[in-house]
């Protein structure tokens, strides 16, 4: 750059290390002339790849979110990613919908996935994400709807709300999944971090029973986490004890003091 061109003297002149502080002053030079470097560098990149660098966060996540909840999600492209920035570089989900407006429900689900997983950050944002992804579940296809459900119930955990758990508990065991096993260990694991409800209590009684139909396994860290907490109720011990059996597993002293 003619900035770099016109501070590359200076550098060789005055920054001779002949004494200490000519070094520092060399050192500091030195700094100044890489850093502009570096800049004339990045300007000459291809703008394809500077769009991209803003967003490499948000595809990062998207891919994170995906190995958290067994499902591979859709890169979006540069595009999209630009199209949405607003939504995604938002303080969170709420502020999101005050963005977008209406626009939003026309969102591709990879936005509502990312904000499920990314922006939910206090309860006020649980019941508003909730919305978000019923407005917009019947435009994702079958796999994108296992992730919206999965994210959802995770995030009614964290923040300990339970009213909406039997409707998406009912959607989800509607759904063909991919990964049956991982799927419905990770919505009972996350169910078991609500507290105490008879309807939360249900759902998972429900859940237990299609995966018994289906034969779908229990994992032995799923048995722990909802007999180890405290929505369990008589109607979930005998069901959890059903499946022990048929599983040719029995409970532990710790779990049965549970």
């Amino acid at each position: 750059s003619t900035c770099y061109r016109l501070i590359r003297p200076c550098i060789r002149v005055f920054a001779s290390p002949r004494s200490a502080s000519s070094a520092l002053v060399h050192k500091v030079l030195a700094n100044a002339g890489d850093a502009i470097e570096q800049n004339e560098n990045i300007s000459k990149c291809p703008a394809s790849v500077l769009a991209s660098r803003p967003f490499s966060n948000v595809t990062r996540r998207l891919r994170d979110l995906g190995s958290t909840i067994g499902l591979e999600c859709d890169t979006p492209s540069e595009v999209e990613l630009g199209q949405w920035k607003d939504a995604t570089g938002a303080k969170n989900v709420r502020k999101a919908i005050v963005i977008e407006g209406d626009r939003l429900l026309d969102a591709p689900p990879w936005v509502t996935i990312y904000l499920l997983g990314c922006k939910v950050r206090e309860p006020q944002d649980v019941m508003a994400a909730v919305n978000l992804v019923l407005h917009t579940y019947h435009k994702a296809n079958p796999s994108q709807r296992v992730s919206m459900i999965l994210l959802c119930v995770r995030v009614l955990s964290q923040q300990n709300v339970t009213l909406p758990i039997p409707r998406l508990v009912e959607l989800f065991l509607t759904l063909p999944l991919d990964e049956p096993e991982t799927q419905f260990n990770l919505l009972l694991q996350f169910m078991s971090r609500l507290r105490s409800s008879s309807e939360v209590a249900k759902a998972a009684v429900d859940v237990l029973q299609t995966m018994e139909k289906l034969g779908v396994p229990l994992h032995p860290r799923t048995y722990t986490s909802l007999l180890s907490n405290s929505l369990v109720n008589l109607e979930l011990v005998k069901k959890l004890e059903q499946r022990m059996v048929l599983g040719y597993a029995q409970p532990d002293l710790e779990q049965l003091a549970a």
